[in-house]
This record gives structure tokens, sequence and C-alpha cells, in this order.
């Protein structure tokens, strides 16, 4: 889409000038993703770095990772996967990427490496015994972790050009003990 200068921020959505977003299934806006250009970034030719939102609850945290068990190599800094980590790209290594240990954000990102992909960052938002309907909610309310989320970007688009490519949502299990959470 476009917004009202006429700049693509390589969004597709609905909702007029200047909004990037997502639209769940009954019409409400979910993700916010505001047309911010990147400060001091205009005049460079930096390529966009591909990146990927990884979101959810306690599965996307990796609560029971053993970093005692990852690959040697993967231990190494590698500066083609970047983790966005307070207003800062670093490399996304186990232990660094979540104080307990690290999530699925590292073997996504090493996989895609091996398979050839350019360079790539990662945005990540998680934390255990969340629900969906207080901690992400998308409605007028917004869920703490989803402004998290939000500001994430926001700043991420700030620092550097981006090309989001796409989102991967892990699930816990909070939800799963009763039918009205889980409508």
């Amino acid at each position: 889409s476009k917004d009202d200068t006429g700049r693509s921020d390589g969004y597709v959505a609905g909702g007029g000038p200047g909004y990037t977003g997502a639209t769940d299934t009954v019409g409400r806006g979910a993700l916010t993703i505001p047309s911010i250009p990147p400060v001091g970034l205009r005049e460079k030719k930096e390529k966009p770095l591909d990146v990927y939102i990884l979101a959810g609850q306690s599965n996307m945290v990796g609560m029971r990772s053993e970093i005692e068990k990852v690959p040697a190599d993967w231990m190494q800094p590698d500066y083609g996967i970047l983790f966005f980590d307070n207003g800062n790209w670093i490399p996304a290594i186990p232990g660094k990427t979540e104080p307990k240990g690290f999530g699925p954000e590292i073997s996504f990102g090493q996989t895609l490496r091996k398979l050839g992909h350019p360079p790539l960052g990662i945005i990540k938002a998680s934390r255990g015994a969340t629900a969906l309907a207080e901690h992400w909610n998308a409605g007028p309310e917004k869920g703490e972790l989803l402004k998290f989320l939000e500001n994430q970007i926001r700043s991420a688009k700030m620092s550097r050009p981006l090309k989001f490519r796409g989102i991967i949502w892990m699930q816990g299990e909070s939800d799963a003990d009763s039918p009205a959470k889980a409508q």
C-alpha cells in the first residue's frame, strides 16, 4: 500500500492511506505497522533486511530449551541471522534471544541460512502463561504484548530499511483449558 505521500511500505492491506496491518476474520484491525521512513536512511541505498516476526506464548519462548544440546556452530555469532533486541540488531545466539535459553528463532534462522537465504532479521515477542484475549487483544484495549510487538516493529523500522517477509505464531496452552478462552 502507499500512504498519502505516495511512499510504498510493501504491505497490501485495507484501511486507507497510511494504514498498514492485518485484519482478522471478523474485520477488526490486528497488527498495525505504521508507515515510517527509516530515520537518516532515506538517502542511503542500503539493501532492506528480510525480517520475520516471531510471536506467541510459552512454546515460542522455548522454556524447555537446553543450550548444552545446541550444535557448536550455532553458538558462534552469525551476522547473517540478526535479532532485534532493545533497539539493536544483534547476532541470534542461544542464550541471547531469551533470558532462559532460546526459542524456535535459532533453528528457524539457521535453517533458512543453510538453505541459502540472504541475511535475515528476527523481531520476537513472546511470554508464557499469557492469554490471547488479554495479552494479545487486538481490539480497542490492545493487549500489552501486542503493544510491545508493535513498538518493536516501529523501532526496528527506524533503525534500517526492512522488508517484512512473514509472521510465525506459536500457541501455548494457557488458552486450552476452557472453551470460553478458545473462542
